[in-house]
């Protein structure tokens, strides 16, 4: 029976980690560092790729060099390596992370902030009696007044504050159930794959 390289490298690679199980050895470290190696390379090429792509062509072909600004502010990025010039590299990082936290707090206070709000708020009357509203607005408000510093923990707010700890502790739990559940799904993945690379399964 012919089996393909690539699905044969998978699942060697697939048994030395999970090899970590047993415990820490050089077959695990040598699969680790082959995937770390892996990535840095397609990294690499993939980056090297779209700056031809992007920048390098454009100007060559189109005349676009406004573009050489993206380059020189890339260049710079590598200038730590020189003796005496890692300062030069303090704008590029300024502009990518300026732009970075830019984008970021665009996409998140739309999609995060103002979706929670508009998910939480009904906007008819009948929708603000529904059993799941009320549930959500009582929550949302317990768990934002438990972060009132401000106050005594006492009388009711003392009790609003107790039962906003208990829904965060079902938060909690429900997010480390997920997560468990999505390692032992992917477990499973990398069992059948195995499976099926050496034809045990269809």
């Amino acid at each position: 029976m012919a089996y393909d390289i690539t699905v044969l490298v998978g699942i060697v690679i697939t048994i030395l980690i999970y090899s970590f199980l047993y415990k820490d050895q050089f077959l695990f470290r040598f699969a680790e560092t082959s995937l770390l190696a892996t990535g840095i390379g397609v990294a690499f090429v993939t980056a090297f790729n779209s700056i031809i792509n992007i920048a390098v062509r454009p100007i060559m072909t189109q005349g676009r060099w406004d573009l050489i600004i993206i380059v020189i502010l890339g260049l710079l990025f590598f200038t730590p390596i020189i003796s005496g010039k890692a300062s030069w590299s303090l704008g590029s990082q300024a502009v990518l992370m300026g732009i970075s936290i830019a984008v970021f707090l665009q996409g998140n206070v739309t999609a995060n902030i103002w979706g929670n709000i508009a998910g939480t708020i009904p906007t008819n009357l009948a929708g603000l009696l529904t059993f799941d509203t009320i549930v959500t607005v009582v929550t949302v408000a317990a768990c934002i007044m438990y972060f009132f510093y401000s106050r005594p923990v006492k009388g009711v707010y003392g009790g609003i504050n107790r039962a906003a700890r208990y829904l965060f502790m079902v938060q909690f739990g429900v997010n480390w159930g997920t997560f468990v559940t999505y390692r032992i799904n992917l477990l499973v993945g990398r069992l059948i794959f195995i499976m099926r690379g050496l034809g045990i399964i269809a």
